[in-house]
């Protein structure tokens, strides 16, 4: 298995002026395009990497979680609404705790 950057087929069946949009007509092309042009085979990254990955995504929504919930916290400080300030607080505490270790 390959994988190939879209762009590259499309320039490829631009190139042989292709202009049909059939599933047929799509495997045809790209037979011809592995063909002509040998794409490497395609290695899964190794399991660090994409343990790595996955931290920094999970690393990610915790600060966009934790950006939300200030947004929250604001808007009812701005409305009057002390008893919802409380509720977002304790989250955006814990958040912040987590986001820390």
């Amino acid at each position: 298995m390959s994988v190939v950057n879209p762009a590259r087929i499309k320039g490829f069946a631009q190139g042989e002026l292709a202009r049909n949009k059939t599933d047929r007509a799509d495997a045809t092309l790209l037979a011809r395009f592995c063909a002509a042009m040998h794409p490497g085979f395609w290695t899964p990254p190794p399991v660090a990497w994409r343990e790595l990955r996955g931290w920094i995504d999970r690393l990610q929504a915790l600060k966009e979680m934790h950006q939300q919930e200030s947004n929250c916290m604001e808007a009812h400080l701005a409305s009057g609404q002390t008893h919802l300030v409380q509720d977002v607080q304790s989250i955006w505490t814990g958040l912040t705790n987590r986001l820390k270790s």
